[in-house]
């Protein structure tokens, strides 16, 4: 039996079946990434990424110093099954690639820090590190800021959709299932951006209008499709998410790779 902490960490971000849903593009693979010093909580929720299956092992080594900053020469790569336990082989060849390895969606990468200098844990000792401060009146002083990118776009959709209120008495919404689109937050204060794909368009059961469902690229929504046993759309625990039209922006947004 798995410790509470693993038992909560499934619960939010869901099981490991649960991720393995969101399949990679044809001709990549999905994986979960893992690191001997880097905690879950460090990588955060977003440690499920898309690789190409023709990258070589040293291609992909150096995708993974991106992500975990662990030099290459000082990684072992180890395949494991999706319980994080199983050990399903090492990737040691560095000319092989992933496809030759026959790495398929849902399985963990386990990257073993070999690294003699200690680089990664000493990274992690954030009490030495001075913090850069800024006041909000000096931030909101800025130009081309994301906030007020966002202040922007917002006022935009608004207008829009104020005009579009003006000259007809049912506003058209011309989203569709299976736009690309980012979703953004009608909290001021909340700037965080997250990518996925339109799966429903309508009305519903929980409130008054006109509701966009989206099918998140990660696990930052607050459901699986369904409000209060109603399903609008299927998707994985915690995938899910439905704003209003005019927090939504269609656009060619590839799904998040590193």
């Amino acid at each position: 039996m798995g410790s509470d902490y693993e038992v909560l960490r499934g619960y939010v971000i869901g099981s490991g079946s649960d991720s393995n849903q969101q399949k990679a593009p044809e001709g990549q693979v999905r994986l979960e990434i893992t690191h001997s010093v880097l905690s879950d909580d460090t990588l955060g929720a977003n440690n499920y990424k898309n690789f190409h299956l023709n990258l070589t092992v040293k291609e992909f080594k150096e995708k993974l110093y991106r992500f975990v900053g662990t030099e290459p020469k000082y990684m072992t790569l180890v395949i494991r099954e999706q319980n994080k336990i199983t050990e399903i082989k090492k990737l040691d060849d560095e000319e092989k690639t992933l496809e030759q390895y026959q790495i398929q969606d849902g399985l963990n990468v386990h990257i073993i820090d070999n690294d003699p200098n200690n680089y990664i844990s000493e990274l992690q000792d954030t009490s030495k590190v001075e913090k850069a401060t800024m006041t909000d009146e000096e931030y909101n002083k800025r130009e081309g800021t994301y906030k007020k990118w966002i202040e922007e776009q917002q006022k935009s959709n608004t207008n829009t959709s104020t005009a579009t209120t003006a000259t007809t008495s049912t506003p058209e919404v011309t989203i569709k299932v299976g736009d690309r689109c980012q979703v953004t937050s009608d909290d001021p204060n909340n700037y965080d951006i997250r990518l996925g794909t339109v799966s429903y368009s309508g009305t519903t059961e929980f409130s008054s209008g006109h509701w966009i469902g989206v099918t998140l690229d990660l696990p930052l929504g607050k459901n699986d499709g369904s409000v209060k046993g109603k399903r609008y759309f299927e998707c994985s625990p915690k995938y899910g998410c439905f704003v209003k039209p005019s927090n939504v922006i269609v656009g060619d947004f590839p799904e998040e790779e590193i």
